[in-house]
């Protein structure tokens, strides 16, 4: 059984067990997900934007955001997509 909540402790009678099994997500800390796939996200909403966004200013939006420390202002990242 899944549960989009966390159980409250209860108590069991005597012999008796229970078992949970905890799913993690992707991107959980104990599962980090590789960039790969954030990458392929990104190009998909990119894709379907209400106004075209160029595979060009994709690529450079993913180039800047590895690179947020190094870049003066951040307004060059927002201003890649008005």
């Amino acid at each position: 059984m899944l549960l989009s909540r966390p159980l409250s402790p209860r108590r069991l009678p005597e012999k008796e067990s229970a078992l949970c099994l905890l799913i993690l997500p992707a991107g959980a800390p104990a599962l980090p997900r590789s960039d790969a796939p954030l990458h392929t996200t990104f190009r998909d909403c990119a894709a379907h934007a209400v106004r075209p966004i160029s595979a060009e200013v994709v690529e450079r939006a993913i180039q800047l955001v590895y690179h947020l420390d190094e870049i003066a202002d951040a307004v060059e990242l927002v201003q890649l997509f008005t």
